[in-house]
């Protein structure tokens, strides 16, 4: 009878842990969060330019536009969430 390596064992057991399944499971995350921040872009833009224009005279937006707006104001409400300044 021959005894198994760690190796084999987790081959056998179709248990893995090579760096690629790593990767793929990185990347994938990534893809996922890009079409998550992709759609709640759109999905802004959309609301902007269905009610905005008609009630403020306001003209329409871009994606791009609606991006850079959208980091404005994550950045200007969300940096009290960092504590700068508020070490305790």
């Amino acid at each position: 009878m021959t005894s198994l390596t760690k190796r084999e064992y987790d081959k056998l057991m179709g248990k893995s842990n090579s760096k690629g399944t790593a990767f793929l499971i990185i990347l994938s995350v990534i893809i996922i969060i890009a079409v998550l921040v992709i759609i709640k872009i759109w999905v802004a833009m959309t609301v902007w330019n269905l009610m905005i224009p008609s009630i403020f005279g306001l003209p329409t937006i871009t994606f791009w536009q609606m991006f850079g707006l959208d980091v404005l104001i994550n950045l200007l409400f969300n940096a009290n969430k960092f504590n700068y300044g508020n070490k305790k």
